[in-house]
């Protein structure tokens, strides 16, 4: 009952992911995640604690980015689309 998921990129490395969840009261409890990313030619690599992971750009335009990434554990391939406010 929470959908205003959403992630920001921000300019020096910085990825900030934010999530809501129901708090049983009839609103939304706010998480966010603190990231960092680096682009590297046609790869975009995030990483948290250690753990990373690296897509493909598909699409790099002023407003908007999109990624593929391959899951190596099942090949399943993976499309994020961020927009640009």
């Amino acid at each position: 009952g929470c959908n205003k998921d959403y992630s920001e990129i921000i300019a020096g490395g910085t990825l900030k992911d934010v999530y809501y969840e129901s708090n049983g009261a009839g609103g939304c409890d706010e998480f966010i995640d603190t990231l960092n990313w680096t682009r590297n030619g046609n790869t975009i690599t995030v990483s948290e604690s250690g753990f990373s992971t690296t897509g493909e750009i598909v699409e790099l335009t002023n407003t908007t980015l999109k990624t593929k990434y391959t899951d190596p554990a099942d090949d399943s391939v993976y499309i994020t689309v961020f927009t640009r406010k």
